[in-house]
């Protein structure tokens, strides 16, 4: 074996160590959403489609919570890779005070007033508008606890802890997959229960969590450093692709209203057609993660050749995991719905769905192991542009196929399957162009706190 090929070996193996337990925590997370859906679609489509209509205000949370994570991520692998033992201190006291007012502001403007949200979608349904209302209305005020165990979770996979962090994320999932049914039907909470199980499990874990962040002395809040410039530095970092995932999320929200003119069916396909497609951002999600966190510590070390090598072992990890996906969303589509619900209706939408959506799959990770790469970089604004422009589009492209041509509900889902296309596409390119300029070295710089 030539040292190139040790290399190449060694660095693919570190890619690993560092990417599996974090795909590990992702698909924890995806089994446990799987496991929630399947409680809840015994209750019926209506629940479905309650829980799948909250969601869209709920994910707007986590796209908020970017604005802190991405930044910490990428600012504090940077320092760790610079060996500032300090700034990094600093870098957590900032992000937990970053996280705690959005977490507040969060609660405040979701939870104060869930039916106006819910009304947004103008469905015909009370019993599904109450329901949707009501776990908005959970998941809004426990937004702190969601909030901090995703900035803890950050901290330590930046620290290169990603076996704790899997380990810890293990206690609150098993805890979740016993309480649902508890709650759901033996308690008789219905689709509330799965919110409360959730935001319980996730009390657990946050415990967990910021008792080894203090442990391992990561997060100190009796600094003297007040740390202001820190977090003006990390939401810097942070709000590109913060911004990308608010609009992102709001652009859902307007194609949830097309699919809802489609009847409530068409929501619960929508929301089990995602879940099953979230098997792919779940897997390539820990890659790109990893991307991250080992770009951006060979950044801080000084380590540029081996950057590029890093991008090109997890473009190629992704690209394979997007394959075999891809072919088994077109080939078993019917059998991957049938998991979770019994109505033929929703069965045959559903394959179409994830048939559709299927021919995107190796695209998008190829799409987010770029915006890993780049925020590893500090260029935390070349993916949300990219981004943004694209989902964007989403919305005539969607308006016109469904209601202006034959396909109807499945032009929804081809404008999403196409756009994903074009966005991977492009962003590779753009990494290839920073790769052959050579100017993808000079994003933000970490300075030491003294």
């Amino acid at each position: 074996m030539s040292l190139k090929q040790k290399k190449y070996s060694t660095g693919l193996r570190s890619m690993m160590a560092l990417a599996l337990p974090m795909v590990g925590s992702q698909l924890l997370q995806l089994t446990y959403n799987f496991v929630d859906m399947i409680w809840v679609g015994k209750l019926g489509g209506d629940a479905v489609a309650a829980v799948g209509t909250a969601g869209f205000f709920l994910n707007l949370g986590w796209a908020l919570s970017s604005i802190i994570t991405v930044g910490v991520n990428v600012k504090l692998s940077q320092s760790i890779g610079a060996k500032q033992e300090l700034g990094s201190k600093i870098i957590a006291k900032s992000g937990l005070v970053g996280m705690m007012v959005l977490a507040i502001v969060f609660s405040m403007i979701m939870g104060s007033n869930t039916d106006y949200w819910i009304s947004m979608f103008q469905m015909d349904n009370p019993w599904v508008n109450e329901a949707a209302s009501n776990y908005l209305l959970l998941g809004s005020w426990g937004a702190i606890i969601t909030f901090l165990n995703l900035l803890f979770i950050s901290i330590l996979n930046s620290y290169k802890q990603t076996k704790r962090a899997f380990k810890i994320n293990s206690i609150g999932f098993i805890l979740n997959i016993i309480l649902d049914p508890v709650l759901i039907f033996i308690l008789d909470l219905g689709v509330q229960g799965a919110i409360v199980a959730t935001l319980i499990s996730k009390t657990v874990t946050l415990f967990f969590l910021a008792k080894e962040v203090h442990r391992k002395s990561y997060l100190q809040v009796n600094l003297k450093d007040r740390g202001i410039q820190c977090l003006k530095e990390i939401i810097q970092l942070g709000f590109p692709s913060s911004v990308q995932r608010i609009i992102f999320g709001l652009i859902y929200i307007v194609m949830g209203k097309f699919i809802a003119s489609f009847g409530t069916d068409a929501i619960a396909i929508q929301k089990i057609g995602i879940q099953i497609e979230s098997i792919t951002f779940t897997l390539v999600a820990g890659i790109s993660q990893a991307s991250t966190i080992m770009v951006g510590q060979l950044y801080g070390a000084g380590k540029y050749n081996d950057i590029k090598q890093t991008y090109k072992q997890a473009l190629m990890l992704s690209g394979s995991i997007g394959g075999v996906l891809t072919l088994t969303f077109l080939l078993f589509p019917e059998y991957l719905i049938r998991l979770f619900v019994d109505s033929p209706e929703i069965i045959e939408g559903g394959a179409w769905y994830l048939r559709i959506i299927g021919v995107s799959q190796v695209f998008m990770a190829s799409e987010m192991i770029g915006i890993g790469t780049l925020n590893g970089l500090g260029m935390t604004i070349i993916p949300p542009i990219n981004s943004i422009l694209l989902s964007s589009a989403r919305i005539p492209i969607a308006y016109y196929l469904a209601f202006s041509t034959p396909i109807g509900l499945s032009g929804i889902w081809w404008s999403i399957s196409a756009t994903s296309i074009l966005k991977g596409v492009l962003l590779t390119v753009m990494v290839l162009i920073v790769f052959h300029k050579r100017k993808g070295y000079n994003g933000t710089v970490v300075k030491e706190h003294k």
